[in-house]
């Protein structure tokens, strides 16, 4: 499992190991320790599936399939969970003071939504 988890650690952060354990909120030496096959329970691979939900858990647990899996299908898992966040992110406007709401505002923005109706094949970035 140590070695699926460099190949994440490379995907996410180009092999970068600290700032893939910033980005978990584990130590250096929490990380370091995983990678030597230590400690590796459930509550990291549940870490980074929370964290990474496009990574196919049972590529993560098993080594089988591909590290993204049903690629369409993590798309609509991801589409999903920051739509019903955004729809709670609305519920609260409410009780925004204008400064954050105005902040909200150029967050959201700056999200970039492909318009794929002419044709256009999306851009790897």
């Amino acid at each position: 499992m140590n070695e699926r988890l460099l190949q994440i650690i490379e995907y996410r952060t180009h092999g970068n190991r600290t700032d893939f354990a910033s980005l978990m909120g584990w130590s250096p030496q929490y990380l370091a320790k995983l990678l030597k096959g230590d400690s590796f329970g459930l509550r990291p691979v549940s870490a980074v599936l929370e964290k990474l939900p496009e990574i196919d858990a049972r590529w993560l647990l098993l080594g089988t399939g591909s590290m993204f899996g049903d690629s369409k299908a993590t798309a609509r898992k991801i589409i999903r969970q920051k739509t019903e966040a955004l729809i709670c992110i609305e519920d609260s406007l409410a009780g925004m003071t204008d400064r954050e709401a105005v902040k909200l505002a150029n967050i959201i923005n700056k999200i970039n939504i492909p318009n794929y109706a002419d044709g256009r094949q999306p851009k790897d970035n």
